[in-house]
């Protein structure tokens, strides 16, 4: 009779300590999953606006990240013209905190493509592509056939007309929160198999007859 109703509480000590302990590993992977879903930056914003209309020649883009960007690597924003030529030198941008930018000289009207390419903080690239219009009293139409490099002209390049910024940003959470959910979900299997599996060993090891 004593062994009898040792085993029902040794049975009740072993289920409590095995969902206790399914419960803590659900608790502390849990934040690291959320984290996971939404490791890297997404574009907030950009200045000029994608699919913008302008009727003053901007001096200078700048993008707007969720968190702030990897500095010592090379971050780009690439800005051609309706002529295919590029109006922000060579690329490279300066990050300062969230903030990415790269002059640029505009002297024509016409449609102008922008292709950023910046390190997230989390390590991982992240890039994406948007235009903008200039419509300037003050500016000419510039002439759109490919200039002498052989660049493609702009009207080519913009053929498919991108999402606004915050669209991409969209997607690229979107993507990202996918992936995470994945991981998230294979994680939490495991451990519930290992609580399972914690939960019958020990109902077993509890019901074996005392000597």
């Amino acid at each position: 009779m004593h062994n009898q109703s040792i085993a029902p509480a040794r049975t009740r000590t072993t289920l409590t300590a095995a969902i206790a302990l399914l419960v803590g590993l659900l608790l502390t992977l849990q934040p690291w999953a959320t984290g996971r879903a939404h490791a890297h930056d997404v574009l907030v914003s950009s200045d000029p606006a994608a699919g913008a209309a302008l009727t003053t020649a901007p001096t200078q883009v700048a993008l707007t990240f969720n968190n702030d960007v990897l500095t010592g690597v090379a971050n780009q924003i690439q800005v051609h013209g309706p002529d295919g030529a590029s109006v922000a030198g060579d690329g490279l941008a300066a990050v300062e905190g969230r903030v990415v930018t790269v002059p640029v000289t505009i002297t024509a009207n016409g449609t102008y493509s922008v292709a950023w390419h910046v390190v997230s903080s989390d390590g991982h690239p992240v890039e994406g592509t948007f235009t903008f219009d200039l419509a300037s009293p003050d500016a000419p139409a510039a002439d759109e056939t490919p200039d002498a490099s052989g660049q493609a002209s702009a009207s080519n390049a913009s053929a498919a007309p991108s999402a606004s910024a915050e669209a991409q940003a969209d997607g690229q959470s979107d993507d990202v929160d996918h992936s995470g959910a994945i991981v998230a979900w294979v994680i939490t299997g495991i451990v519930v198999v290992i609580g399972v599996a914690a939960i019958v060993l020990g109902v077993r090891r509890s019901r074996r007859p005392q000597k």
